[in-house]
């Protein structure tokens, strides 16, 4: 463990295990070789669902790439220790900063963990296979960050056995996992400005480890690079490709609500996806991030995948993949896609009419702001396989 001063260490002890509860405990805390030294007490944490452990996986190998010091206490509950174990975090977090997962707990939780480690097995009741079910890291300086990451990615969550899981969890609907959903989240990591890393995580369950959430499949994918809205902002092409717009078959309406932290009234209101984006401010452009067309590169060729190009051709066009996740995941496997970038949340799910989408922007400002992108998917289960 790195040893650390009780009069300078800073502790931060969640009580819960949701991405939220580890924002709110760790607000303030910056992952620089100056900063307090932190303790991080997850000692009454449960399960981390897979949106907790990609943000675990970017505090703890940043603040150890940068020589910030940091002491873990892991849970005291077996099982939440066990599916810690089967998610192979240590291994994300190796992987990513060169450093030992071990390096960074107390003394306790360093011989806890050796015994865990030792006997690694997946977590009960969980469907999918538990290299599916386990943290999953591609590196630019290692694995290259072409289209062969999302292809060889979605092609995985093709084998038969995936797929048989997934039919029988969304009622015969598994095809969009690979295709719309972890190509276009993983096309669209890779190819923000200065990533360095994404990272997948998935499971089967009550979301976020809640149990009183009901039973979903849950995905998350991070990448450590410039954030969406600074990178429309930066790059200056938030005018959508035209052709995308032109096509008929993309036209939403979109029901949308903010709350922008102030404690201040903002009117609910409704857009066009068509029409031209309004504003440059962060909400603006994290929800124009989602209109077909809208891009950082537009005069690079679309990228979406081959089974969802031969459903629609234009869905080639540039600027298209954040558009085909979020209408997949919200009209076709009536479940939500949550965004996070800097201190916003964007949640789209399903709009009250027939072609529309509902999207709630939710500003932050306490949390601990998110370093680079996260997308996670969310579809609840249906025709339940026997466990």
């Amino acid at each position: 463990m790195i040893l650390t001063s009780a009069l300078t260490t800073r502790s931060i002890a969640p009580s819960a295990g949701s991405i939220e509860d580890l924002q709110a405990a760790c607000a303030g805390l910056e992952p620089d070789a100056d900063a307090v030294p932190a303790r991080l007490d997850l000692s009454a944490v449960g399960t981390l669902g897979p949106a907790a452990l990609l943000y675990l996986l970017g505090l703890l190998a940043g603040r150890l790439q940068s020589g910030a010091r940091t002491v873990v206490v892991l849970p005291r509950s077996a099982g939440a220790l066990d599916a810690l174990a089967a998610s192979r975090l240590d291994e994300a977090v190796q992987r990513v900063a060169g450093e030992p997962f071990d390096m960074l707990l107390d003394d306790d939780s360093y011989a806890r963990w050796s015994a865990v480690a030792a006997r690694r097995a997946g977590l009960a009741g969980e469907l999918l296979p538990p290299a599916f079910a386990s943290v999953r890291t591609a590196l630019r300086a290692v694995d290259g960050f072409g289209p062969e990451v999302p292809a060889r990615w979605s092609r995985d969550w093709q084998s038969a056995l995936v797929r048989s899981v997934l039919d029988a969890v969304l009622a015969d609907k598994g095809r969009y996992i690979a295709t719309h959903v972890v190509h276009e989240a993983v096309m669209n990591a890779v190819r923000h400005p200065g990533a360095s890393v994404v990272a997948c995580a998935a499971a089967t369950g009550p979301a976020d480890g809640d149990p009183a959430a009901g039973d979903w499949l849950t995905l998350a994918i991070w990448d450590d690079g410039d954030g969406i809205t600074s990178t429309l902002r930066r790059l200056a092409t938030v005018a959508a490709v035209p052709e995308a717009q032109a096509v008929g078959l993309f036209n939403r309406t979109v029901h949308v609500t903010v709350d922008d932290g102030t404690g201040l009234a903002t009117p609910d209101r409704i857009v066009d996806n068509q029409d031209p984006v309004d504003g440059t401010d962060d909400a603006s452009l994290l929800l124009a991030a989602t209109f077909p067309g809208v891009t950082c590169e537009p005069y690079a060729p679309g990228r979406a995948h081959r089974d969802t190009v031969a459903e629609v051709s234009e869905y080639a066009l540039p600027g298209m993949g954040l558009f085909v996740l979020c209408t997949t995941v919200a009209e076709v496997l009536k479940g939500e896609v949550e965004i996070r970038c800097g201190e916003w949340t964007m949640t789209v799910t399903r709009g009250p009419a027939a072609r529309s989408l509902a999207v709630a922007l939710v500003r932050s400002a306490r949390l601990r702001p998110l370093s680079g992108n996260l997308v996670t998917v969310r579809v609840p289960r249906g025709s339940l396989p026997t466990r």
